[in-house]
Formats: C-alpha cells, structure tokens, sequence
C-alpha cells in the first residue's frame, strides 16, 4: 500500500487538514445552515437558555429562591433532553444528506476523479459535518454545565439546611462544588465530542444506501439507538440476567455500576452518570464509589470510539463495493444524453457524426495520441466515468469543434475538472510501475499485460491516467 510509505505529517495533512473534500464541505455547510425561521427558532432557544441561567441571580435575594432554583433547574432539564434529541438529529441527518446531495447531484464520481479515493472521501465528509455541527454542540455543553452548576447549589442547600429554614436561603449563602462540577464539565466535554463524531459517521454511512427520499436519516436514527440497544442486550444476556430471578446470577455493585454506566452513556453521553460527581459519593445505595462510576464512563467512551470507527470503517468499504451509485432510490429512465455544445450547432454535428473513432497507436512513448491539431491548445472537461464499464470521457473542444476522447478498462486516474492540453503520451513501463507503486494499485496477471499510463501536462498539475485503451470519439456514447 502507498500509505505505508507515507509518513504520519503527510497522512494527516492527507486526510485532515488538507482534504479537500473536508474544505468544501466545510465551506458548503456553514453557508447553507437553517432557514430563515430555524436561525431565529435556534437564537430564540439560546436566548431562552442563557435567560434561565441568569434567572437565579435575578432572583438570588427571593423569600422563594430555592423553589424558584427548582423550577429552574426542571426547566433546563427539559430543554436539555429537548435540545439533545434535536441535535442529534440534526447532525444524523447533516451526514446523509452530506452524501445524498454528491449521489443525486451525480457528482460523486467526479469528486474520485480528481485522485481523492474512498478513504479520503469518507474521512472528509465526516470531519466536515462535524465541523459545521460544532457550535450545536458547544451549546449543548454549555447549557448541561450550567445546568450541573446550579443543581449543584441546589443539593447543597438541600443537604446543609433543615427543611423548615428553606425560606432563609438566599443566593449569597449557596455553594457550589465546583471540583465536581469541573470534572463532570471534562467528562461531558468527551462525551460531547464522541457523540457529535458518532452520529456524523452513522450519518454518512446511511446516506451512501439509496434510501427514498429522507427515510435515511430515519434510518440512521434507528441505527444509531438501536445498536445500544442490542449491545445492552447482548451484555444482559451474556451476564445471565434474562434468567428467571431464583436462577439469575448477583453481579457485584461495582460491576453492575460499570455496566449501567456505560451502555447508558450511549443513550445520554454521560449526562446521567456525571450527576454523581455533584452528590459527592452520597448515592452509596445506587452507585458503587467514584472509581466504579469513572471506569464505567471510560468504558462508555472506548464504545464511542469502536463504534465510530467501524460506521467509518464500514461507510469506506461500502463506498468502495458499491462503487458510485447515483440513484436516488427512485426508477430512473435513461435517455441518449445529447451534448448541449453540439446540438447548439447541427453543422458542425452532422460532420463530426459522419467521422469514424479513430484508436490510435499505443506504442510506448507515443505522443499527441489521439493525432489533434495544436493538441497543447485544446480545452479539456471532465465529462463522465461509467464505473461499471470502467469507462472515462473526456470532452476536447477546440475550433474543429466539439470531440471526445474515451479510456476503456481504467484503473487509476488522476484528472481535473478542466484544463488546457490535450498532448497525452503514452508513458514508459517504468512511469507506468511508478505510478502502480505509488497508489497501491496491484493488477492481475490478465490486466497487467494490457494497461498503458497515459499522461498529460495541465499547467503545474500532470494528469495521468491507467488504462488498457484510448479512443477519440466523434460523438458522445450512448450512456444508455
């Protein structure tokens, strides 16, 4: 493989930094978020959120302050859950309709044109989504920290005052645990960025299938609860407790702390299991000691982490197997594309129709193969790759008119969009093994014997392209 001679600077500059498909997607995103009325509805839920947590300090100086902090508390938790499943959703659907807008608008097979493949693709996309589904979740963060902050006030006052004194509480004489509070803020900061990775890939992996309309991103949801579902169910079942209760097995409070703690992060990303930090260790008849609760969240964590890695694991081979499927989930009716250039202009169509395909002579080192006049002058486009004919057309436009020249049995190809020089040569056996080294492209006894690199100049950028034969085409081939 070419990875294994890369080294790790270049592969993250590769996949991450550099990835194109990361920039765009990026770029495309942050400028396509909600409507009109989603910006306003989201801006009216941050504004509702930032008041209920400024409402205790309002009315800090109360007789009814701690039944106010009450309510205020109940609130938040409200939105919370609200908000949770939103987000969720909507970075769900953010990573299907990432791909499904590449797949319908037929541009995933010219995104693999321009030497991304499936990995970087799929890393690309994911780490796009994230990105613009990023200030969603710093939100939620913020809203479940303050939430912890104030709640921990609220089990101070319960814990340090008799019940008939609650009306003497006032906002001056409340505490805080604030050590609690910041290690549950960094636990539910990993948490957060586990989940916003996790639904991305789920996402994405949902929205390379041609589902009808949107009932991927309803798949992806099932998908991304119900497989907690059945890990929880498989680690019941494993643990014997689906047994009748005389014969079920007595798991140990640190086990059953840890099991509960972690298959339930799934569910919640740790917001649950982190409210045992603000008790202090004072749920003794619920939870074992801070050690067992911790475990379990790092265990929650790791499930994370395997889980978003097989969803991309699993979102590159489908990609790859699946090759570039433009379906919509809809029947399509395929029709002779007719090429808007050459319609506009019946002259130039009816001779360029009248001239046979014209193979030239493939001899290594070969140059101006397909035998153009001012071939270093002629406009390129990238017109269509047929995946499943291995097939790729370019479009060569010049003052003849409109041609185009076909690579059949393609391997590898390393193409623009567009570019000026249509002078390709047929490279050497020992460019074309170059090449094959280079991209980790290993070909059968069958295939080996045939193919040709065929290279062009596109200003700074070479162009090259692994392929058994190159035609020169009057008309546009029949995509039917």
């Amino acid at each position: 493989m070419a990875e294994a001679t890369m080294g790790t600077s270049t592969l993250l500059k590769s996949y991450v930094t550099d990835n194109p498909i990361q920039q765009a997607e990026s770029l495309m995103l942050l400028r396509g978020r909600n409507g009109w009325w989603g910006k306003w509805l989201w801006r009216l839920a941050i504004g509702l959120v930032v008041f209920l947590l400024i409402l205790p300090f309002i009315n800090g100086g109360n007789t009814w302050f701690r039944h106010d902090l009450n309510v205020t508390i109940s609130l938040l938790v409200l939105i919370q859950v609200v908000l949770y499943a939103k987000i969720m959703m909507a970075t769900l659907a953010t990573g299907a309709q990432s791909v499904v807008r590449e797949r319908t608008g037929r541009t995933l097979d010219l995104l693999l044109l321009t030497g991304i493949n499936h990995r970087q693709f799929v890393l690309g996309k994911w780490l796009g989504v994230m990105r613009s589904v990023l200030r969603d979740h710093a939100w939620l963060w913020i809203l479940r920290v303050g939430t912890l902050v104030w709640y921990s006030a609220y089990w101070q006052v319960n814990l340090n005052t008799p019940w008939n004194q609650y009306d003497e509480v006032r906002l001056s004489g409340v505490i805080v645990n604030w050590d609690a509070v910041l290690l549950a803020a960094v636990i539910l900061l990993g948490f957060g960025f586990l989940e916003m990775a996790l639904s991305s890939a789920v996402g994405i992996l949902t929205g390379l299938f041609p589902w009808a309309k949107r009932a991927g991103v309803w798949v992806a949801a099932v998908l991304r609860l119900g497989v907690p579902v059945m890990i929880a169910g498989i680690v019941a079942w494993s643990m014997g407790q689906f047994e009748p209760w005389p014969f079920r097995p007595e798991l140990s409070h640190e086990v059953r702390t840890q099991t509960i703690t972690s298959i339930g992060s799934l569910f919640d990303s740790g917001a649950l299991s982190s409210i045992y930090y603000i008790h202090n260790g004072q749920w003794d008849d619920v939870y074992a000691p801070d050690s067992s609760v911790l475990s379990g969240q790092l265990i929650g964590m790791a499930l994370y982490v395997g889980l978003t890695g097989i969803s991309l694991g699993l979102a590159t081979t489908v990609a790859v197997r699946q090759g570039i499927n433009n379906s919509s989930g809809h029947q399509v009716v395929r029709k002779r594309k007719i090429d808007r250039i050459t319609a506009l202009n019946p002259v130039k169509s009816a001779v360029l129709a009248s001239e046979p395909a014209i193979t030239p002579t493939l001899d290594e080192g070969a140059t101006n193969i397909f035998d153009l006049a001012d071939a270093d002058k002629v406009r390129v486009e990238l017109y269509q790759y047929r995946r499943n004919v291995s097939q790729l057309h370019l479009r060569l436009m010049s003052d003849a008119g409109v041609q185009y020249a076909q690579f059949s049995g393609v391997a590898y190809m390393d193409v623009p969009s567009r570019w000026i020089g249509a002078d390709f040569r047929v490279g050497t056996a020992d460019e074309l093994q170059a090449a094959l080294q280079e991209n980790g492209i290993h070909l059968n006894s069958l295939m080996s014997e045939g193919v040709r690199l065929f290279i062009a100049q596109a200003g700074d950028k070479t162009v090259r392209i692994i392929a058994a034969r190159a035609q020169r085409l009057s008309e546009l081939p029949n995509r039917g």
